[in-house]
């Protein structure tokens, strides 16, 4: 995947939570850009990092620049916009990088899929034969941007009831015939594994427990990343220790 414009480089001033970061461009030239990830983004808002931002071609945009790539200890480049991780796996879909996905077939993006509103970023079919395509495959994508230094990546990276309430609600639809996928999408180049990150959000790592066993399926992919563009490039393990139980201490 291309960026959207030719990336330009800048200094890491400050981020302003949750959505905005000054960059310095040149010694007397500041810079408020967008940053387009709602995480604490640990380890990549370091004061003094190089980082990349694209332009938007919309001349009355309120924030035409747009954070997409920092460089983090180790030399490694993280991409820090997590909207770009479901149109990864749509690219590696139409690539055929991704055997999990390879015969299926797909129908739409951005899907509601339950009465509280759940949705799922892609909706697959396995019948291609059908005149109307009814989906029965859910992926849901995740950006990974947090990484430790000997290799390992963590998600999530702040405590986010929204993903755990939609984990919830896709187990109960496991429960109906529904292939559901959690796909993490690995935007750190210094990443080689994922775990759930127990020690940041444990109710999170205990409802994908639960979601597991159910029959949730989660795989992760590796990307290959420069100032120009970004791609899958790859399986990477998924680590989900047994160690931490699914029940709730009970009060004894």
């Amino acid at each position: 995947m291309k960026f959207a414009s030719p990336l330009k480089e800048g200094i890491l001033l400050k981020r302003h939570k949750p959505f905005l970061a000054e960059i310095a461009v040149k010694k007397d030239d500041q810079k408020i850009i967008f940053c387009p990830n709602q995480g604490i983004l640990h380890g990549c808002d370091v004061l003094g990092s190089r980082v990349w931002f694209s332009e938007s071609s919309i001349s009355n945009s309120r924030y035409p620049l747009t954070w997409e790539l920092v460089e983090v200890n180790g030399g490694h480049l993280v991409c820090v916009n997590a909207t770009v991780a479901p149109a990864l796996v749509l690219e590696g879909m139409q690539n055929q990088v991704i055997p999990e996905l390879m015969h299926l077939t797909f129908v739409r993006e951005n899907m509601t899929v339950d009465k509280r509103g759940t949705t799922v970023n892609i909706a697959l079919s396995s019948c291609p034969d059908r005149q109307e395509l009814t989906p029965d495959c859910y992926v849901v994508v995740k950006a990974v941007t947090m990484g430790d230094e000997i290799h390992r990546g963590f998600y999530p990276d702040m405590p986010l009831g929204s993903d755990t309430e939609q984990l919830r609600n896709l187990t109960v639809l496991l429960g109906s015939g529904i292939r559901i996928i959690l796909f993490y999408c690995i935007q750190h180049t210094g990443i080689n594994c994922v775990f759930p990150a127990d020690h940041i959000d444990k109710e999170y790592g205990l409802v994908l427990r639960d979601a597991i066993r159910a029959g949730l399926e989660v795989i992760a992919y590796k990307t290959h990343m420069t100032i120009s563009e970004i791609k899958l490039i790859g399986r990477a393990v998924v680590n989900v220790p047994e160690r931490s139980v699914s029940k709730k201490p009970s009060c004894r």
